[in-house]
């Protein structure tokens, strides 16, 4: 996970008050789940502990978080913890994509393909002090993973994906864009997501507003 994407969150939602209406249960899930672990100064700290007062879908998801912290102290979450590694993309064996899976990348490729031509239009008359911008993938019955392409105030592109299946997140990714292919490995955030970003450099982010179609491959 990027380090310095909770202080960008949190600088969103002091912008913009009402921006956890607006976000999809993700993302809100992310900077819940930041204020729950203490990685937040103490002024996103107060705002976002004025949101729980007032947020009935933030405060279910602190209650969640609250009731995981129960579950891992136990001995079946301690067993859970232990077993973690071998659950979540520590295998190198996995080779093929399931089909569904492979239905989903191929699906995202194609949309990234798409849309990157038209962000680079648009950029061109858009706002240099505009906030980040979150472009969702839109999913389709059945698929096991979300994604988002985020671009945030300074100009760079990350990839997100989410997933609450965990055997999906055992899948080890490489995002192949001329010339650079980075890795894609899933971890928890909490016991029901696992979550996985990439960078898109400067480079991959040119060869996708040029056209360029990438590619995701599970690691062999």
């Amino acid at each position: 996970m990027n380090s310095d994407f909770p202080n960008r969150l949190a600088a969103k939602l002091r912008d913009n008050p009402s921006l956890f209406e607006e976000m999809d249960d993700a993302l809100l899930g992310e900077i819940i789940f930041h204020y729950h672990e203490g990685e937040l100064d103490a002024q996103d700290t107060a705002e976002v502990a004025s949101m729980l007062q007032t947020n009935p879908k933030a405060k279910a998801i602190q209650k969640r978080l609250e009731a995981a912290d129960r579950f891992i102290q136990s001995q079946a979450g301690k067993g859970w913890l232990e077993s973690l590694p071998d659950r979540v993309g520590t295998s190198t064996t996995v080779t093929r994509m399931p089909t569904s899976t492979h239905a989903f990348f191929n699906r995202l490729s194609e949309w990234m393909a798409e849309l990157f031509p038209a962000l680079s239009f648009q950029a061109a008359y858009s706002d240099s002090k505009a906030y980040d911008v979150i472009k969702t993938f839109p999913s389709v019955m059945g698929d096991p993973y979300e994604a988002q392409l985020v671009q945030d105030s300074v100009g760079r592109w990350f990839l997100r994906v989410f997933t609450k299946d965990v055997e999906a997140a055992k899948l080890k990714l490489h995002l192949e864009i001329e010339p650079e292919s980075p890795e894609m490995q899933f971890i928890a955030v909490d016991p029901a997501m696992f979550f996985a970003e990439v960078r898109l450099s400067e480079n991959m982010a040119n060869a996708l507003k040029s056209g360029h179609r990438p590619v995701f491959r599970a690691e062999e």
